[in-house]
């Protein structure tokens, strides 16, 4: 009996740890903030910045896309194939979405990322993109050489020497480092990362889930 007896306070101890543990965990989750009170939650205001980034679609549609990306990173490259020629098309063509892609270094591809803006410089920074998308396998661990850029920007048309000079100038480190410490500041820990409008989405998600956001988005902007 007096084994029984000191079970039960036992049980009543590991039964309150563990509510405490699972409120802890809760209180992790998200992107909420008390509002200092521990009372009602406060969404967070995520910020970012625009001008001087690449954009596709009408500046004042009323929902936005970040895209926080790596050239160096396999989802980013799924993302960049299958899902958002789909956002592009039922979207950004039809004048309710801009897209902004932006950099967030966490792979490797901060050569690559130097590189496209230089072409940006030349107006040709999403067909970049698209080719260092394509070459991602096989040319990743060598887009320092200037040589690999060189032969990118002739294949595009694009004045090579141009182009290189800016890269080995490293015009855009800065540009790009401010731009990863953004995303990872907007909640980022991974490439991909978006934020539409308010809302983080993580990942390489299929387009059925930017589809969601996006329309709720739009909803809200009624």
């Amino acid at each position: 009996m007096k084994q029984n007896n000191l079970l039960i306070p036992i049980s009543i101890l590991l039964a309150g740890a563990m509510m405490s543990v699972a409120l802890v965990i809760g209180m992790g989750g998200g992107l909420e903030k008390t509002d200092g009170s521990g009372n009602q939650p406060v969404e967070q205001q995520l910020t970012y910045e625009l001008d001087g980034f690449a954009s596709m679609g009408d500046v004042d549609a009323p929902v936005t896309v970040v895209e926080y990306s790596d050239f160096a990173c396999p989802y980013c490259k799924r993302f960049h194939e299958q899902t958002k020629p789909q956002i592009i098309e039922e979207y950004v063509e039809q004048g309710i979405v801009r897209f902004v892609r932006k950099d967030f270094i966490a792979v490797g591809g901060e050569k690559a990322a130097e590189a496209a803006h230089c072409a940006g410089d030349q107006g040709a920074y999403w067909e970049y993109t698209d080719i260092l998308m394509e070459n991602q396998t096989a040319d990743r661990s060598n887009w320092g050489d200037p040589a690999v850029h060189a032969g990118y920007a002739e294949e595009l048309g694009l004045d090579a020497e141009t182009l290189l000079a800016c890269f080995e100038a490293e015009t855009y480190v800065d540009k790009i480092a401010a731009s990863t410490r953004e995303a990872q500041q907007n909640g980022g820990n991974g490439t991909p990362f978006f934020v539409i409008n308010n809302s983080p989405v993580s990942g390489a998600q299929p387009y059925s889930v930017f589809k969601q956001v996006i329309e709720a988005e739009l909803e809200q902007s009624k």
